[in-house]
């Protein structure tokens, strides 16, 4: 509560990052941003000279994610860090790689529904969607 999201994950994982992003967006009424590793290496890591403590960072885990995806998480929560004490793993659980990706829709899901119910918002209200499609049926 109170902080901007930032989910990463390896890119195999990247689909469930960006079902939750679009979860809390829609449900949390909340603006966050994804990115998967090791892509945001290349320049997502530099803007965190930017950040600040208002960020919280949640990182989906698998224990099948790659070694050199698994060293490159715990650098970049040694960079996080340096700007934001709030820093979550996630790891999935499930027998089997589908099964750890729905456990992991699974809770973001409810996360996002959770999030909502804190902040006292209507998880289905998208009056804003709704406005925007009523203007783009106006244009002809």
């Amino acid at each position: 509560m109170g902080k901007r999201l930032v989910i990463y994950s390896e890119a195999s994982t990247e689909a469930v990052s960006i079902r939750f992003r679009q979860q809390v967006n829609e449900n949390s009424k909340e603006l966050c941003w994804h990115h998967a590793i090791p892509e945001m290496n290349h320049n997502e890591l530099v803007g965190w000279a930017g950040g600040k403590d208002d960020v919280a960072v949640v990182i989906f885990r698998h224990k099948e994610d790659h070694e050199r995806s698994q060293m490159r998480m715990e650098i970049n929560k040694d960079v996080f860090r340096k700007y934001t004490p709030h820093i979550h793993d996630v790891w999935s659980h499930g027998d089997t790689a589908f099964a750890r990706q729905l456990f992991l829709i699974n809770l973001g899901d409810w996360v996002s529904f959770y999030w909502a119910e804190k902040k006292g918002v209507d998880p289905t209200e998208i009056g804003v969607i709704n406005m925007l499609k009523g203007k783009l049926a106006e244009v002809k």
